[in-house]
């Protein structure tokens, strides 16, 4: 399962991506046994969380040579130039952690406001 939270603003928007490694309960016993052997069946890199991406949908090139990266963007209308970063994910996992939703909300607004200055709709 995946999580992805988004704020859309005007015409542009932000994200964030959580892989949960939460699986059905047959594929997780399969899990265990494969990959779970070469580590404690308890630990964190066998069914930990793990944030993936912290990015961005813009109709507009937001630097110099940027490509179009999505053809059919499902966050805002018609293609999109897109960036994101791992690292940036996992900074705001661990604010997600400590302060708990409306942290990780306010952090995104904030991302959202330093990549697009406003149009953000509350």
């Amino acid at each position: 399962m995946t999580l992805r939270f988004v704020l859309i603003g005007d015409g542009n928007a932000v994200h964030f991506i959580i892989y949960t490694n939460w699986h059905l309960h047959n594929v997780q016993l399969e899990l265990n046994q494969r990959l779970c052997e070469r580590c404690d069946p308890v630990a964190v890199e066998c069914h930990g969380p793990m944030a993936v991406d912290v990015g961005y949908h813009s109709p507009t090139p937001r630097f110099e040579g940027q490509q179009i990266a999505i053809e059919h963007c499902d966050y805002i209308d018609g293609s999109c130039y897109h960036d994101g970063s791992g690292l940036h994910a996992e900074d705001l996992f661990n604010i997600m952690l400590e302060g708990g939703g409306e942290a990780m909300w306010g952090h995104l607004e904030e991302y959202y406001m330093r990549t697009f200055g406003d149009g953000l709709q509350t």
